[in-house]
């Protein structure tokens, strides 16, 4: 998590506030949230939430969110997909009680993870592709 706080900071400057939470338990697992907030009311959020030995990426209102390991290979896919959300090549898809949110790497790759939630777990043909897109702005704009 240190390196993806700093990663942020380093990305961000201050087109965004970023915060770490570590909200306590008495649980024997880590928990810890980072949380990156745009000034541009365009742009995607971040947050990432260490449990355990995972990472959870959220970048969607209901889809967007991956679960990855916590180890260099899931920290390095995090870090690309935190570098995507700041220079906005990310985009959603949404549709009542649902979302898909893709994501371009800077390599090209694209990932897409979708969401539902209670109680539209019912099916919607063709949602992906009629339902409302939002492409997500950079958080500083290259001009």
């Amino acid at each position: 998590m240190d390196r993806l706080e700093a990663r942020a900071r380093e990305l961000v400057g201050d087109s965004a506030t970023v915060t770490r939470e570590d909200p306590g338990s008495d649980v024997p697992w880590t928990l810890l949230l980072l949380k990156v907030r745009p000034v541009n009311p365009g742009a995607r959020s971040f947050d990432v939430v260490q449990f355990g030995d995972e990472l959870i990426v959220q970048m969607g209102e209901v889809g967007g969110q991956w679960e990855l390991a916590g180890d260099e290979e899931g920290l390095d896919l995090a870090l690309q997909l935190l570098e995507s959300c700041v220079a906005g090549r990310v985009h959603e898809r949404l549709a009542p009680g649902r979302s898909a949110v893709t994501v371009r790497l800077a390599n090209g790759e694209t990932f897409t993870e979708s969401g539902y939630e209670f109680p539209h777990f019912y099916p919607i043909p063709g949602w992906r592709h009629l339902g409302r897109r939002v492409a997500y702005e950079p958080y500083v704009d290259a001009d």
